[in-house]
């Protein structure tokens, strides 16, 4: 590495003490609209007990409670519900079956409605948002380690319904076990693809 300058960074410490100590979430979203980023962290603790969700506000870091819930790491941010702000999809720890989304109120500092979107796995390490089926609107990507099977939703018209009924459920494999997530477009042809740990999906041609 001769030549190459070295790089100094700046250390800051957003918060010393979080509401728990095996923080599994960690995003970085616009979360009340202000158009800086703000870091959303998340956590899960042993039953009947719940972690917390909670978000930091951007400049001073300060920390706003989201809601209880168990969390496994991943999570995405996404516009479930269309009205313009950043919701959080996030699922539970291999103790759990359920996948919810957190509804982002209009005072964001207040307390986040908890919506279940599927209790049929259980683990559901990483979600990603994206154009899975090629139909120009963004799906739920899903992987459930202990369930082995990758999946994606269509958001339902109302997505508050709870749980989502089965038919936005898609089943993309039933033998997968992996870590890791992302829809890209790497071959630049115009159509998604399914990066799933070292697997690629490709939607194939009706």
């Amino acid at each position: 590495m001769s030549g190459k300058r070295r790089l100094k960074f700046r250390h800051v410490v957003i918060d010393p003490h979080t509401l728990g100590t095996g923080n599994s979430v960690c995003l970085v979203a616009d979360v009340n609209g202000d158009g800086f980023s703000d870091v959303i962290i998340g956590n899960y603790v042993n039953p009947p007990e719940e972690g917390y969700l909670v978000w930091y506000e951007y400049p001073d870091w300060k920390r706003h409670i989201i809601a209880r819930a168990n969390l496994e790491a991943g999570g995405a941010v996404a516009d479930v519900n269309g009205d313009g702000r950043l919701d959080i999809v996030a699922g539970q720890p291999h103790f759990g079956n359920e996948l919810y989304w957190f509804e982002n109120p209009p005072d964001p500092t207040q307390p986040w409605a908890r919506h279940l979107i599927d209790d049929a796995f259980k683990k559901y390490h990483d979600q990603a948002v994206g154009d899975v089926d090629g139909d120009g609107e963004d799906e739920l990507l899903v992987p459930s380690q202990l369930a082995k099977v990758l999946v994606y939703y269509d958001i339902p018209p109302d997505p508050a319904v709870s749980p989502w009924p089965e038919r936005y459920r898609h089943l993309i494999c039933d033998d997968i076990s992996i870590e890791g997530l992302a829809i890209v477009d790497p071959d630049s042809d115009g159509i998604n693809e399914i990066v799933a740990g070292p697997n690629i999906f490709k939607l194939k041609p009706s």
